[in-house]
């Protein structure tokens, strides 16, 4: 009975030792240091969704269907304000992209664009008091070029809108979604960058 009160006894002290030290203030920790940073360099993909021709089993007709083309995203952007910055972007799409014509399905190249807009960051946060987390809400207007389309190149607005991730240092990731309605597409973006 003794031994059990003695463990008893040294598990308690243990115990309230330790949580009596975590909650002791401790004078050596560093504050985190934010750096300032205006300019931000990204390197992402994108997963465009696009309508694509495919021949069905059963029947062997072609028909459309939404599937998802790769691509690679660039962005450059400026800060301007804390809830403000100006944009830059280049998509590379890597894949092709299946049509229909008279029943039947071809492939072709997706043209590249490139466009610049302007974000609107309306919330910002940190957690583990070294994770900065924006969101981030953009409007662009796209070009796009070398298409082989028969409307040819053309201009078309787009938003988007995403969730950036970033350290003390200014390495930072981001994922989010973006939309073209005139071109019928939505895409998933998601990459990292570096601030300076």
């Amino acid at each position: 009975m003794k031994n059990k009160f003695f463990m008893m006894l040294l598990i308690i002290t243990g115990t309230s030792a330790g949580l009596f030290a975590e909650n002791e203030p401790v004078e050596n920790v560093q504050p985190i240091v934010w750096e300032k940073h205006t300019i931000e360099l990204s390197f992402g993909n994108a997963l465009l969704f696009l309508d694509q021709g495919i021949i069905t089993n059963e029947s062997g007709t072609a028909e459309k269907r939404v599937l998802p083309v790769s691509s690679y995203l660039f962005l450059g952007e400026w800060r301007i304000t804390n809830c403000l910055e100006l944009a830059g972007a280049w998509n590379i799409p890597k894949d092709t992209v299946k049509r229909t014509s008279g029943g039947k399905v071809y492939e072709k190249y997706v043209a590249p664009s490139y466009g610049a807009g302007v974000a609107f960051i309306p919330f910002t946060f940190t957690i583990l008091r070294k994770t900065h987390v924006e969101v981030q809400m953009g409007a662009f207007l796209f070009n796009t070029y070398n298409s082989t389309s028969s409307k040819g190149n053309f201009i078309f607005p787009s938003g988007t809108a995403r969730l950036h991730i970033s350290r003390p240092s200014g390495t930072g990731l981001y994922a989010g979604v973006f939309q073209a309605p005139a071109k019928k597409t939505t895409a998933l973006i998601f990459g990292i960058g570096q601030r300076f």
